[in-house]
């Protein structure tokens, strides 16, 4: 067993198996070392709309509104260089989509949202579909795995029982539900 010394509280603590980079001994440690690591928030006032914010990292604009304006704000500015750029499919992005970003994080997660929806109510009709199928080609789909796997015909004895296990989970599914 591989021990290492926590970032955080400086106790030695048995690594995990197969985590290479564990840095900390436990989740509070872990969280506590993240937010240590990250860089201070600063003030900073919007280009935009001049409001002063608190942010992290390179972070400029205090919202996505004011990031939207800023983006085709430096587009109109930019125009003629990106339009003499090397990058064609870059250019051909940025003149179709009038410089501004694809999606912003927000309509992503709203697609997104969208998208799991109409999987999950399509999900049911294709789980009943799959085990239909299943049920109706059992007996094909047995028959060729033992040729695959004997390389001869199933006895018909394997075959006739299968058959009746067929048969009767039908008759028992009837039953219940009349």
């Amino acid at each position: 067993m591989r021990t290492s010394v926590c970032e955080t509280c400086k106790k030695e603590f048995i690594l995990r198996p197969r985590v290479a980079k564990q840095k900390t001994c436990s989740k509070e440690c872990r969280s506590e070392y993240e937010k240590n690591r990250r860089s201070p928030a600063t003030e900073r006032i919007c280009p935009i709309c001049g409001k002063s914010f608190m942010a992290h990292g390179t972070r400029i604009n205090c919202s996505d509104e004011c990031a939207e304006i800023g983006r085709k704000k430096w587009f109109e500015k930019n125009r003629e260089r990106l339009q003499a750029g090397s990058n064609e499919r870059t250019r051909r992005w940025l003149l179709n989509n009038g410089g501004r970003a694809a999606e912003t994080p927000k309509q992503r997660a709203s697609r997104n949202k969208r998208e799991r929806e109409r999987y999950y109510a399509n999900h049911d009709e294709r789980l009943n579909f799959a085990r239909k199928w299943r049920e109706e080609n059992r007996i094909k789909v047995l028959t060729y795995r033992f040729k695959s796997k004997h390389c001869c015909e199933p006895p018909k004895e394997l075959i006739e029982v299968q058959h009746v296990n067929i048969l009767i989970k039908r008759l028992l599914q009837g039953m219940k539900n009349d």
